[in-house]
Parts: C-alpha cells; sequence; structure tokens
C-alpha cells in the first residue's frame, strides 16, 4: 500500500503590514519554487509578538520547502523577520504563545 507524505509547512511572522512590499519577493520565490511549494500571505492583526504579516511556505517535499524557506529569509526586508515556525497545524494566536 502506498504511503502519503504530509505536507510540511514554515510560517514567517513579519513586522510588515503591506503585502505590496513582499509582492515581487514572492514574485521571485513562485518562479523559482512555484510548481513544488505553495506559497500564502496573511495579513493579520492583535499578534502579541507584533506580526502584522504571515507569509507560509508549504510543501510534501522537504528537500524542496527548507530551501524555498532559506530563499525567502534572503529575500526579506532587513529587519522585516519577527520568528519562523514549522509545521504549525493552524493560525492562531496560540501557534505564537505555543510554537
Amino acid at each position: 500500500m502506498a504511503t502519503l507524505n504530509p505536507f510540511g509547512n514554515r510560517v514567517f511572522r513579519l513586522d510588515l503590514y503591506d503585502e505590496a512590499a513582499v509582492a515581487p519577493l514572492l514574485d521571485t520565490l513562485a518562479g523559482e519554487w512555484g510548481g513544488e511549494v505553495a506559497i500564502g500571505s496573511y495579513p493579520v492583526t492583535n499578534q502579541p509578538d507584533g506580526a502584522r504579516l504571515l507569509l507560509t511556505l508549504e510543501s510534501k517535499r522537504t528537500d524542496s520547502l527548507t530551501p524555498a524557506a532559506e530563499r525567502l529569509k534572503e529575500l526579506l526586508p532587513e529587519g522585516a523577520l519577527i520568528g519562523e515556525q514549522r509545521d504549525v497545524t493552524r493560525l492562531t494566536l496560540d501557534s505564537v504563545k505555543n510554537p
């Protein structure tokens, strides 16, 4: 019987409020990894760590997810990254308090 590979993910918590500020880098990342890694962007408010934008990467292939995550960190504006989480099951305040 074939086994299903679970999705892995990375959530990047950013001190940016404007999705347009990261659109070009997301386009770059999609061009490099779009066939293997799904990319998401979610504005948020009232986060205990001050995050205002969450970027997500998701893939069944860790051999693609890990380098895509590293590339995203290279592309982010300096000082924008508050934190990174791995294999988050839901995007809630609880995931910030108890990663």
